[in-house]
């Protein structure tokens, strides 16, 4: 594998593989994902009602990205972007049940290379061992439960197995030098959060969990409200959006969606818990003195700010791509990073790189992500394009051609230049144009009619589309497909998951089932 991996970076780099080991600055990485987190509803991005206490620590010592946007808000797209430094429309995953294909060269297998043991401890069967994510790692942890009620199966295991499973594989294994990769998916709906966090401060009569019944059940009013149609979650997400639910949509919340909000954010003081008890269990055992530790989420959550109701993946607003990105660093590794909030606008791809130059690792040429470093040490990061992409809905996706290489092409994507912001839609014909520092709720589109001309004028609208053209026109995806031997188990669990990609869109929606 060192020899595959010396290989890969030589050939990236156009030069033949250094001999020389980098010089290695951290014993210990422990990246952490924390699945359909919204930045916003944490207390150090803000949320005076959270019970983040751990995460907000952990902000206190490190680095804090207060701009930071997902590559896709899909589970598996979103984390191989993370973990290649390279766009969905690069490395090929276009949605989840899609393979990683071999060719992508991963954070874990750099990590491997340089000496370091490699293990994952999985939330959810969306990062299933069969999509290719596991690459590089001597562990892959995935022993999900599996609860079936005659619906789907529900294939995920919760925060506190997770975080059991990591301790004990450190108890056991003990690694002189390791990358730790914890993923906790909790916060994903339904929203069932354990005793005490099943009770909100805020809506202490609200129900104690919600399945996803209960969540179509608030799409549809909302559906029914803005538009007099009820499509539900499931042929939304096949069928995708329209002007009418774009423009319908404005921010009204009810009390079920309230109940919805505060059961959310019930799963991420869960969470908070369990990982200050990963984190924790590593101190006891003296192996954060010399570590780096990354925490990030792989995407949000619309609530009923936006026509993608209690939803992600079809649209780009930053409810569904603004996340989270903590980083903090101990032992000699962490010279020059003291605590401080990066306030510029930066991308999830930048993930491998800024970890490869903290860490020493030789990374390849030809990622789309950057080092994020000198910022991290107080530098400006130069004027950049961030972009996210869209991964449903199912009904426009393309067969790779010459001439349409990416099946994801007609989907939503966004771009950020400063603080503006471009989403488009190439199957609406539809644009929309935002100034996310005045507007940080998306809720005032620069393009609708009424719109003074002074105020559109102050958008560089022309530099935002050029860089949607330009980001479009590079799609050269990696070889992936569809799992065609698991089609319909693959489609089942991770509808169960209320990934209903590719489900029929008058199935009805799953029963209760127990987390």
């Amino acid at each position: 594998m060192r020899a595959r991996i010396a290989l890969l970076l030589a050939t990236a780099a156009g030069s033949v593989a250094c001999t020389r080991e980098p010089a290695l600055r951290f014993e210990h990485i422990v990246v952490v994902s924390l699945d359909t987190v919204r930045a916003d509803r944490l207390g150090c991005y803000g949320h005076a009602a959270a019970r983040t206490p751990v995460l907000d620590a952990l902000a206190r010592r490190g680095i804090v990205f207060d701009a930071a946007t997902a590559a896709a808000p899909t589970t598996l797209a979103s984390h191989t972007a993370v973990f290649t430094g390279l766009h969905p429309h690069a490395h090929g995953v276009a949605r989840n049940g899609f393979t990683v294909a071999a060719e992508n060269v991963t954070l874990a297998e750099l990590a491997r290379a340089s000496g370091f043991r490699t293990a994952a401890f999985l939330g959810s069967f969306a990062l299933d061992r069969r999509f290719g994510l596991a690459q590089g790692f001597d562990t892959w942890d995935q022993a999900f439960d599996v609860d079936v009620d005659g619906n789907h199966e529900q294939m995920q295991r919760s925060a506190a197995q997770v975080t059991d499973a990591a301790l004990s594989w450190v108890e056991r294994e003990g690694p002189e030098r390791f990358l730790l990769f914890a993923h906790y998916f909790d916060a994903h709906a339904p929203y069932e959060p354990p005793p005490p966090f099943d009770v909100s401060p805020t809506r202490p009569t609200a129900p104690r969990s919600a399945s996803l019944a209960d969540v179509d059940v608030a799409v549809r009013a909302q559906q029914r409200r803005t538009t007099g149609r009820e499509l539900g979650v499931q042929k939304t997400i096949v069928g995708g959006l329209d002007a009418a639910l774009l423009d319908g949509a404005d921010g009204q919340t009810s009390p079920a969606d309230e109940d919805l909000a505060a059961l959310y954010d019930g799963e991420i003081a869960y969470v908070d818990r369990e990982l200050g008890r990963l984190l924790d269990g590593l101190e006891r055992k003296g192996l954060l003195r010399n570590a780096l530790v990354v925490v990030f989420a792989d995407h949000g959550e619309t609530f009923a700010e936006h026509a993608d109701y209690w939803n992600h993946g079809l649209w780009t607003y930053d409810t569904t791509v603004r996340v989270p990105f903590l980083v903090v660093a101990t032992g000699p590794g962490a010279e020059g990073l003291a605590p401080r909030r990066v306030p510029d606008p930066v991308s999830m791809v930048d993930v491998l790189p800024t970890v490869a130059a903290l860490a020493g690792f030789a990374a390849p040429e030809g990622l789309d992500g950057t080092s994020l470093v000198d910022a991290m040490r107080g530098g400006t990061l130069p004027r950049r394009a961030v972009f996210s992409e869209a991964t449903q809905p199912v009904r426009v996706e393309r067969p790779r051609t010459p001439a349409t290489p990416w099946e994801n092409a007609l989907k939503a994507k966004c771009v950020r230049i400063g603080d503006f912001k471009l989403i488009r839609a190439p199957y609406l014909a539809r644009e929309q144009l935002f100034d996310v520092a005045k507007d940080p709720g998306e809720r005032r589109d620069l393009l609708r009619a009424g719109v003074e001309a002074s105020e559109l004028a102050r958008a560089p609208l022309a530099e935002l589309r050029a860089a949607l053209d330009r980001f479009e026109r590079e799609a050269r995806p990696r070889p992936s497909r569809f799992d065609p031997s698991q089609t319909l188990e693959t489609q089942a669990k991770l509808r169960g998951l209320g990934y209903d990609e590719g489900a029929n869109p008058d199935d009805p929606p799953p029963e209760h089932t127990p987390r």
